[in-house]
């Protein structure tokens, strides 16, 4: 997402699209994706286009390498990435809704778990103190 963002920006102020994507590669933590970009670089210095480079992986949705290829027909690549970036942040956000969804029942099992085992503590003393005091 970040190399995206970061390729959008800097080819929207007129950077060359192999400088913006040599720069956008250091932004990313993911050294698999960082070596993904860097074969792309490698690739466009030998004529091929970052759609095409891109797709010869697998790794990447169908929809993304489209974009990307009309983007880079069409002149339009920093619109095409910003785009891009907007869905990728988009179904993120998704992603991690719907995980928080799946969490949410868990947590509430958890407190009730601990409130349960507090409560049990707290009676299980009285209960003795009361059999003993019954005894006598």
């Amino acid at each position: 997402m970040h190399i995206t963002e970061t390729a959008a920006v800097l080819l929207k102020v007129g950077v060359p699209a192999l400088t913006a994507l040599e720069t956008a590669r250091d932004t990313s933590t993911n050294p698999y994706v960082q070596n993904i970009v860097e074969q792309t670089c490698l690739q466009m210095q030998d004529g091929k286009s970052i759609a095409w480079s891109l797709a010869e992986y697998g790794r990447f949705e169908e929809m993304y390498i489209r974009m990307i290829a009309a983007g880079e027909e069409s002149g339009h690549l920093a619109e095409m990435l910003e785009a891009l970036n907007g869905h990728l942040r988009k179904q993120l956000l998704n992603r991690l809704d719907g995980l928080i969804v799946l969490l949410e029942p868990a947590l509430i099992l958890m407190v009730a778990l601990l409130v349960g085992i507090t409560v049990i503590a707290t009676l299980m003393p009285m209960y003795g103190l009361m059999d003993l005091a019954g005894g006598l």
